[in-house]
């Protein structure tokens, strides 16, 4: 099992594993907010319509960090699998504020 946040660099590497018999993950990490769509809007549509969404459905099963990531990857037309596993921070211990730091 291969592991990737993302694509970018990734991309080749990735391609490359259509020929292997090898599972690989894919957390995009927030990718697919309507804010970070809206950053380079061209060159991101057109770089995910031939590669991004190609290989994201070729992935084994992607991350996604919250149910809400999960249906992002659905109305952006990724159909892989996708399973949701939060970050490893336990909201619970932030209750308190923290006291600032001294300069």
């Amino acid at each position: 099992m291969i592991s990737r946040e993302s694509l970018g660099v990734a991309a080749p590497f990735i391609i490359r594993l259509e020929s292997v018999t090898l599972s690989h993950m894919v957390a995009p990490q927030g990718s697919f907010e309507p804010w970070a769509l809206r950053q380079s809007y061209w060159r991101k549509k057109v770089y995910g319509h031939f590669f991004e969404i190609p290989l994201l459905n070729k992935a084994t099963y992607l991350q996604a960090v919250t149910a809400r990531e999960a249906e992002q990857f659905r109305q952006n037309g990724i159909r892989a699998p996708a399973v949701v596993i939060p970050n490893g921070v336990d909201e619970r211990n932030f209750g308190q504020k923290a006291a600032p730091l001294a300069r």
